[in-house]
């Protein structure tokens, strides 16, 4: 599968919103928190659900569970090699992430332990930050039941799954992000079985098309913000975001500089890691650096939150090589 600069744009952007702006105006004050505010919660939103879209279609792109393929390996087998490479990418680094924020007094110790086996979406005081990570094994788990080479049985299943969790809303408590996430990581493994579908074609959109859709986008929050400013109306154009932002990733595609490229690339590369541990990264800041001054407190974090980015690419790198040797090693 052939990289898509695009996706790694749309990781960047992201995961910069995420970390460098929503989470770090958290540490300048109650008044100054994004979330607090209506565009600030759509965009969140927004950023939530491309990032979980392009998950489900690189997942999607890369294995097929139809039994009886012409790979010749048995679904069993396929399943297993999945949930293994799973596990082997994210849980040992979600661990130590977890162990660090209850260390640090960031999370308690019994949403730290339900987080860890995926529980996170089904209880109501979950662990800060980590309930992301906690949700997609959710989603993994579900994957193999979902991603098949028939379309209509990747929608058929998906609505079912949808369904079935807002059901279970109605007895027990079930995050609403986590069907908001659910809805875009089953889109995204829907999407992927289509040849000729949005990812596709936007590649022949011109920058004029893509400006319209992300003006349409801000129109509509700035609207909703005056007279639909409701949670209904940060879900539905949250959810009109993600084509949004994903506009702003294609016109960003565009530039060919090869510096622009190459950071894009290793920040896209060090996103994961630096989501899971930058809450670390900046309560070791803090600890040793915490001025009252609101423009050096933010300008003090930004430099933190490069220094993480940096440390993150690094450990992303360490553990990479690690787990190829560790996988060789059980192959010989």
């Amino acid at each position: 599968m052939t990289r898509d600069f695009r996706f790694d744009i749309a990781r960047a952007v992201c995961m910069c919103y995420i970390i460098a702006a929503l989470h770090l105006s958290q540490y300048l004050g109650q008044e100054y928190y994004i979330y607090e505010t209506h565009i600030g919660r759509i965009v969140t939103f927004s950023c939530l659900g491309l990032f979980t879209f392009m998950s489900g279609y690189l997942i999607g792109k890369k294995n097929d569970f139809t039994p009886f393929t012409q790979s010749g390996n048995s679904v069993t087998h396929k399943v297993l090699a999945f949930y293994r490479k799973r596990f082997i990418r994210v849980y040992p680094l979600f661990f130590l992430a977890t162990i660090l924020l209850y260390v640090i007094g960031f999370n308690d110790l019994q949403s730290s332990a339900l987080g860890l086996i995926g529980l996170a979406p089904f209880i109501t005081h979950q662990p800060k930050t980590l309930w992301y990570i906690s949700m997609l094994i959710v989603f993994y788990l579900i994957t193999p039941l979902v991603n098949r080479n028939s379309i209509k049985w990747k929608i058929t299943t998906s609505l079912c799954f949808i369904i079935i969790f807002s059901i279970a809303k109605l007895f027990i408590y079930v995050d609403s992000r986590f069907i908001f996430n659910l809805f875009f990581y089953c889109l995204g493994l829907v999407m992927s079985g289509i040849e000729c579908n949005y990812i596709n074609t936007t590649n022949n959109l011109n920058v004029k098309m893509h400006l319209g859709i992300i003006l349409m986008y801000i129109a509509l929050m700035l609207l909703t913000n005056y007279y639909l400013p409701n949670s209904v109306a940060i879900l539905s154009i949250g959810a009109i975001g993600v084509l949004g932002i994903f506009s702003l990733t294609c016109i960003l595609a565009k530039i060919k500089n090869q510096g622009f490229v190459r950071t894009i690339g290793h920040i896209s590369y060090a996103s994961m890691v630096c989501y899971m541990f930058h809450r670390f990264y900046y309560w070791t800041g803090l600890s040793l650096y915490n001025p009252d001054n609101l423009v050096k407190k933010t300008v003090f974090l930004v430099f933190v939150f490069v220094i993480g980015l940096v440390i993150s690419y690094f450990v992303q790198k360490g553990y990479d090589k690690m787990s190829l040797s560790s996988h060789h090693k059980t192959t010989l």
